[in-house]
């Protein structure tokens, strides 16, 4: 979800948008946030979270904040989420590991700083369990948000 278009006033006398009102406006423009649509069971290969995908309209730097709503039943193995941007998987990685054999539940964050060289690139999150041994999803309220920096 894109926040809505800062409306430009121009100036006057110059007939020119402000500089500060431009550049505040194209902070806004690259904010977005997205959440998943759906509870994600997972298997040893990295998934796609459904909904949890952003286009980033401009190209630029980003700060990128994922937090990622994991529940697993097994101490003997761990939830691994990521970013791929564009198709690329990003190094850093979000990871959940349960405590004992009964149902444990967390949110877990990481944070990503990226550059995009072109328009409309579309980064989206991913997750995956590091072994078959119990079972292991990524659950609706995760989330990802982007924030435009210079």
């Amino acid at each position: 979800m894109s926040l809505p278009r800062m409306p430009r006033y121009l100036d006057a006398q110059t007939q020119r948008v402000p500089y500060y009102l431009g550049a505040l406006a194209d902070v806004l423009e690259a904010n977005a946030i997205a959440k998943a649509t759906a509870d994600l069971t997972l298997t040893a290969s990295f998934q796609d979270v459904a909904g949890a995908t952003l286009t980033l309209a401009q190209k630029g730097n980003y700060l990128i904040w994922a937090v990622f709503d994991c529940e697993g039943n097994s101490n003997d193995t761990e939830t691994e989420g990521r970013l791929d941007v564009a198709g690329v998987a990003q190094a850093a990685l979000a990871y959940f590991r349960p405590q004992g054999a009964s149902t444990s539940r967390a949110t877990v964050a990481q944070m990503w700083r990226i550059t995009t060289t072109s328009e409309n690139t579309v980064i989206k999150l991913q997750a995956r369990t590091t072994s078959a041994a119990g079972t292991f999803k990524v659950r609706q309220q995760t989330q990802i948000m982007s924030m435009g920096v210079g």
